[in-house]
């Protein structure tokens, strides 16, 4: 039998066996009684309430604050375990570096004396102390330095009586007693300026300055192993002296430098051509450059134009995009410094101008900068290599 919900408002028909459990329990119209102030009113009115309303906002405050300090633990929690992970990291490097992974610095030019030198000294990164190691056969400024099968070699460079050099140097860190002795060959060419990078058994010989005071675009190639073997490989897009160089497996990047100003190049040496790439921010030559991860970072220098205008600051070029910044700035302006990249370490030595000796440290990990101990003697246009020198006694 069909009935009507009793309820004041309500005008559902309903069967007359469940009028009851409608209007108890489904009907929107039934009385509803507020828990906190006793008032009475319909159901459908009970949602907005205001004793409701603020019972609900409380929960939702409650609920933020409970989710802020989870967050704030979570934090926390992600803050100490990056801690960990970076005393883990910074304990596993000092380990690595205590591997007597040394920073060799050759040759150049004693602004104080004023003479050429040929005296190497060695800086032992584990004890930070200096030692020196055994005289090159001839005084040079300028060359360029390398390590292949534990021998150091040094190649090119200038002195004073016999001007741009060809010849090659060569310390075997294994040899006993050490000392130089002459390569089997010379360089293709006689440079200074230039920069040298090993690809195998073969050296490459990129731009630099010839005994014409004429800076090159070529890239030369050097056998290091029989039949010794020299020849062009081929021509830079720019003709440079002073710029950095970098190896990044099958591609060298060649960056700034005298007469280049702000270009850069890659020179592909599966496919044996230079590719250009985008510009550096500024004018830059006579830095330092070392490789970090998949970027270039070129330290100091000066002003391809103006040699008056030194540079602190750090530029970063990434050799797969091109996208360049700067990085970050040194404390002092640096030209002809000297650069080698440890793990999470840049170190910066000597300078052209007052501080020849000094020797900088960065760490990326702290992002602080530290003094190192100078070295013995002061020098600019050397050349700097990182050694094993583990099982060589001097």
């Amino acid at each position: 039998m069909p009935v009507t919900c009793s309820n004041e408002g309500c005008d559902e028909v309903v069967s007359k066996r469940d009028v009851k459990q409608h209007e108890l329990d489904l009907c929107r119209f039934k009385t509803t009684t507020c828990d906190d102030c006793g008032k009475k009113m319909p159901h459908l009115e009970y949602g907005a309430h205001g004793c409701v309303l603020r019972r609900e906002m409380d929960e939702v405050k409650q609920g933020l604050t409970e989710m802020k300090a989870t967050q704030h633990e979570m934090m926390e929690e992600m803050r100490e375990g990056i801690q960990r992970l970076t005393i883990a990291f910074e304990s596993l490097q000092k380990s690595v570096n205590s591997k007597s992974t040394d920073i060799v610095v050759i040759a150049g030019f004693n602004p104080k004396t004023k003479l050429f030198l040929s005296s190497v000294e060695r800086f032992n990164l584990l004890n930070q102390t200096w030692a020196q190691l055994p005289r090159l056969k001839i005084a040079r400024t300028n060359s360029a330095a390398l390590v292949l099968k534990n021998q150091l070699f040094v190649c090119g460079g200038f002195h004073k009586s016999d001007g741009y050099l060809d010849s090659i140097e060569v310390l075997d860190l294994n040899g006993n007693p050490p000392e130089w002795h002459d390569f089997f060959v010379n360089l293709p060419i006689k440079v200074s300026d230039h920069k040298c990078v090993v690809h195998g058994d073969r050296l490459l010989i990129i731009g630099g300055e010839t005994r014409s005071g004429e800076n090159l675009d070529t890239i030369y190639e050097l056998l290091l192993v029989p039949p010794y073997s020299s020849k062009l490989l081929c021509h830079m897009k720019k003709k440079r002296a002073y710029h950095g160089v970098e190896l990044f497996d099958e591609k060298v990047l060649i960056a700034g430098g005298a007469g280049a100003e702000t270009d850069v190049e890659i020179f592909d040496i599966a496919r044996n051509e230079c590719v250009e790439m985008p510009p550096l921010p500024s004018r830059v030559c006579r830095m330092g450059t070392v490789r970090r991860g998949d970027t270039m970072l070129l330290i100091g220098g000066v002003d391809g134009i103006d040699a008056q205008k030194a540079s602190n600051a750090i530029i970063e070029y990434d050799f797969k995009t091109g996208q360049n910044k700067i990085l970050l700035a040194m404390k002092m302006k640096r030209a002809d410094c000297l650069c080698v990249c440890r793990g999470n370490t840049l170190i910066v030595i000597g300078d052209v101008g007052y501080n020849s000796d000094a020797v900088d440290c960065f760490n990326f990990s702290s992002n602080s900068w530290k003094r190192l101990p100078s070295m013995a003697e002061a020098r600019v246009f050397a050349s700097a290599v990182l050694v094993n020198l583990e099982n060589f006694e001097f």
